[in-house]
């Protein structure tokens, strides 16, 4: 197996800084392009769920495909797809069409993060593994902070610029990947297919089973924790400080901040402490963080309770993506999609709990709640490791069922 350095996985790490920089375009542009296509603002609103949701849904299956088939051709779906239906949505000639590729859009990326985790699982030695998805995950947040600088940037000239760049810049990404591939395809496991697809299948669903179902869960709760009330966050500051949203603005980067700047480390405190200590400790951190938030008697302090937050919270998904990878070694493709799906439906269907939450309880139990979430976490968490019968699961030597 050999031992690749920072620069030979670069092109996995800007594949996961490129998804987000594709779809993180309408938040920036949301007044642009209510006036491009004559709409109001709440049917533009109807763009995120239609891009969220297939990227959620298509999730579930995607990360089974490439184990099934390869890494290499799921990757060219994901990052070819993708770099496709970006291009059409800064060619949308009316909102209808739009809709329509925004929902291509969320489907194609499904098949680009999870599927980096797994290859990164593959190639990437147990010892090292901790520390490669601390830098993915920094490469991940660093493309939700950058989505927003560039698609301003390059939406002053025209609101179809940015997706266009974006789209051609992901086939630049795939033809890196595919050179990959072609001078390192040996280091990704070839797959060892069963006698039928029913076959292979059942062998999926028995190597997951519940250990599938605790990770899902672990998922779904660290996001409604960590980022769940996250889109009332600017509304709370200007309503308690009477703040600006650019101001709101500048102390919410603070999160993406901090996750950018202890990112690369984060991978090393996994290392460490073990997954299961890493992750408690971070989840407590951010259970902290949360509660000085919600308590903050000023903006600075709750800025400071921003940052914490960020901090914090990269080392969890950093240790829980390690989790993923290491969970069904034969099957990362699957444990990696479904991790992910998880993640991002919660994102899509905790607003049903923190909204009624905000307008008829207090509007600072958002954070309250959202740490209760935190410290619930390590009980599925504490589950899954017992179930495996390890205070700690061990990082695995990449080995995996996949063909190049």
């Amino acid at each position: 197996m050999p031992g690749f350095s920072t620069w030979q996985l670069l092109p996995f790490y800007l594949g996961g800084l490129s998804g987000p920089m594709g779809g993180g375009v309408v938040p920036v542009l949301f007044a642009v392009l209510m006036g491009a296509f004559g709409v109001d603002r709440a049917v533009l609103s109807l763009a995120v769920p239609a891009y969220m949701l297939p990227y959620a849904v298509v999730q579930l299956v995607s990360g089974g495909i490439s184990d099934l088939t390869s890494r290499r051709t799921s990757l060219i779906i994901g990052f070819g797809g993708f770099g496709i239906a970006t291009i059409l949505a800064g060619l949308s000639p009316n909102f209808q069409i739009f809709l329509l590729v925004q929902v291509l859009q969320g489907a194609t990326n499904a098949f680009t993060s999870p599927l980096l985790m797994a290859t990164l699982g593959d190639i990437v030695p147990g010892p090292r593994l901790s520390r490669t998805m601390g830098f993915l995950n920094t490469a991940n947040l660093s493309g939700t902070m950058l989505a927003p600088l560039f698609g301003g940037l390059l939406g002053d000239v025209s609101w179809r610029l940015p997706y266009l760049v974006f789209g051609l810049t992901n086939f630049l990404l795939l033809a890196w990947i595919l050179l990959w591939f072609r001078r390192h395809g040996e280091a990704v496991p070839p797959s060892h297919r069963g006698k039928s697809l029913r076959a292979d299948l059942r062998s999926m669903a028995a190597a997951l089973g519940v250990q599938m179902i605790l990770l899902a869960l672990l998922s779904f709760i660290a996001s409604n924790a960590i980022r769940g009330p996250n889109y009332l966050f600017a509304d709370y500051l200007g309503e308690r400080w009477g703040l600006s949203v650019a101001s709101a603005g500048l102390i919410l980067a603070s999160y993406g901040l901090a996750g950018v700047l202890f990112g690369p480390f984060s991978g090393y405190l996994i290392e460490r402490f073990g997954v299961f200590r890493g992750v408690a400790s971070s989840m407590i951190g951010v259970a902290l963080s949360l509660v000085i938030m919600g308590l903050a008697p000023s903006w600075p302090v709750y800025a400071v309770g921003s940052f914490l937050l960020g901090a914090t919270s990269i080392v969890a998904w950093t240790g829980l993506a390690t989790l993923a990878v290491n969970l069904a070694p034969s099957h990362r493709g699957t444990a990696s999609s479904l991790f992910g799906s998880a993640r991002f439906l919660a994102l899509a269907v905790c607003p049903l709990w923190f909204t009624p939450l905000y307008q008829s309880v207090a509007k600072t139990s958002i954070f309250f709640t959202s740490a209760i979430f935190s410290i619930i976490l390590i009980i599925p968490l504490a589950l899954l490791l017992l179930r495996g019968g390890h205070s700690e699961l061990p990082h695995t030597e990449a080995q995996g069922a996949q063909r190049t």
